[in-house]
């Protein structure tokens, strides 16, 4: 998980600091989905989220996810529902900022 902390800005990987400093908070993170798996993220509701599937039969919020393309969140969503309903695993990345 990608992260940066609020009060230093400052980008984090796996809770290492990172010298990269960013002008807002941000968060980034590479998911590998499992068929027929399904959860729900916990998100910071300031945060506009992302998601970027690289197959087909991910859905983010019942909205099936074309490929390389970006689906973007509603505005202060608290919690993201992600299925996977293909018969293989479906990589995506999540991204989200204030």
């Amino acid at each position: 998980l990608h992260r940066v902390d609020r009060r230093q800005r400052q980008m984090c990987i796996r809770d290492r600091a990172s010298p990269v400093e960013t002008a807002r908070p941000m968060l980034g993170a590479q998911l590998r989905v499992e068929p027929g798996a399904e959860f729900v993220f916990v998100v910071d509701e300031a945060f506009t989220h992302g998601m970027i599937a690289l197959d087909t039969g991910l859905f983010l919020e019942n909205a099936s996810l074309d490929p390389a393309t970006i689906a973007i969140t509603r505005p202060g969503a608290k919690t993201l529902n992600v299925v996977n309903a293909a018969d293989r695993p479906v990589s995506a990345i999540l991204l989200g900022g204030g």
